[in-house]
């Protein structure tokens, strides 16, 4: 029979869609960037879904210097984390990770 497959792009259409129901996109913030020792870090990012999920800042070696709990609501969020102390000056990379990525964004964390 004909080897033509009238279709070829579904199955990766199907899981495409399938993600729909996670994180809308939207623009996402993260200030202030840089930002000094013991400052407050906002996040703003939009979400499809509630759901309970971690806001973590990683060095650039994979250390987790900071973790958090963070709760994920539908619609607009904005996260704040005081008492960043204990990070040192460098870059690092701040994620709010729940069933899937929220953001990701390089932080810089000046003297």
């Amino acid at each position: 029979g004909p080897s033509f497959k009238p279709f070829p792009r579904i199955p990766h259409l199907e899981k495409f869609t399938a993600v729909t129901d996670l994180p809308a996109g939207g623009p996402v913030k993260v200030y202030p960037n840089p930002i000094a020792p013991g400052q407050t870090l906002v996040a703003e990012f939009s979400s499809g879904r509630y759901e309970k999920a971690s806001m973590q800042i990683t060095s650039l070696t994979g250390q987790v210097v900071e973790s958090r709990p963070v709760t994920v609501n539908p619609g607009s969020n904005q996260l704040v984390f005081s008492r960043l102390d204990n990070i040192t000056p460098g870059i690092y990379i701040l994620t709010v990770q729940g069933r899937n990525p929220y953001l990701r964004k390089k932080l810089t964390v000046q003297e």
